[in-house]
């Protein structure tokens, strides 16, 4: 059981939670290091806690850079609470990523963090951040999960897998987004939620990039039954630790994603 302190129940959960979303960003941070056995980190990710693409696809930069996900909005007082959390968490001469371009996280924030390494992630559409944040990853010879890029349930389940998520619109893949598969040597690639949400469209532009030229579909009949459907698959054998997280809002299943 992950230290620091959280509200503990009956023992067999811990609930980690602050009075908001930025808050409970940081004490799911406190977590992962915990769960890392750090005392800092050497790279922090930093994106919008007002929407959810940005964050979304920083889940499997999250696992490569072995860093939280916190969430800050455009306000000076969020920005000043989490520009106070990297500075006492982020080891000398680590990475700060801010995902998204200056309408999501503002120039105020990127401005105040100019004694440290920081690196900007953003495209001019979640999509091109997307991209932009997989590259940054190195996602290269692996797996890759496909989930709707127009909604967060989904993905906040395939956050805790530990794969490149590609994000994609219900009109299939766009110029870009091809160029970059057809740069990787995929192994599988798995569709996350529906036709309803990723469509049999999509499914079929993305099958000559699978390995075995089919891509396979992980679906439930809600966004319940999906993550149920996705733990299934991915956990087959179960697993130590189970994390939950609200699924009708996406703050809290965004930050606790890298710790799952």
């Amino acid at each position: 059981k992950p230290e620091g302190n959280p509200d503990q129940g009956s023992g067999s959960f811990t609930r980690y939670a602050g009075t908001d979303r930025y808050k409970t960003s940081m004490i799911a941070a406190d977590a992962l290091k915990s769960s890392l056995g750090v005392s800092r980190f050497d790279n922090i990710i930093v994106a919008s806690g007002a929407d959810y693409p940005d964050a979304l696809a920083g889940s499997y930069l999250a696992k490569v850079k072995r860093a939280p996900v916190l969430l800050t909005g455009t306000d000076a007082n969020s920005e000043a609470a989490v520009k106070q959390y990297i500075s006492t968490n982020l080891n000398s001469g680590g990475t700060v990523y801010i995902l998204g371009g200056t309408g999501v996280v503002t120039s105020r924030f990127e401005n105040s963090l100019s004694n440290m390494n920081v690196r900007r992630l953003g495209g001019s559409s979640r999509y091109e951040t997307n991209i932009e944040i997989l590259r940054a990853a190195g996602a290269g010879n692996e797996d890759l999960l496909v989930c709707t890029g127009e909604g967060f349930a989904d993905s906040l389940s395939a956050s805790a897998v530990g794969k490149p998520i590609l994000l994609s619109a219900k009109s299939g893949l766009n110029y870009t987004q091809q160029a970059y598969l057809d740069s990787l040597n995929i192994n599988d690639i798995y569709l996350i939620g529906g036709s309803g949400v990723v469509t049999d469209n999509t499914g079929q532009q993305l099958d000559r990039y699978d390995d075995d030229g089919r891509c396979e579909r992980i679906a439930g009949q809600n966004r319940y039954q999906t993550s149920v459907a996705v733990a299934k698959k991915f956990f087959p054998n179960g697993a130590g630790n189970v994390v939950l997280a609200y699924a009708m809002n996406f703050p809290d299943g965004l930050a606790g994603g890298p710790l799952a």
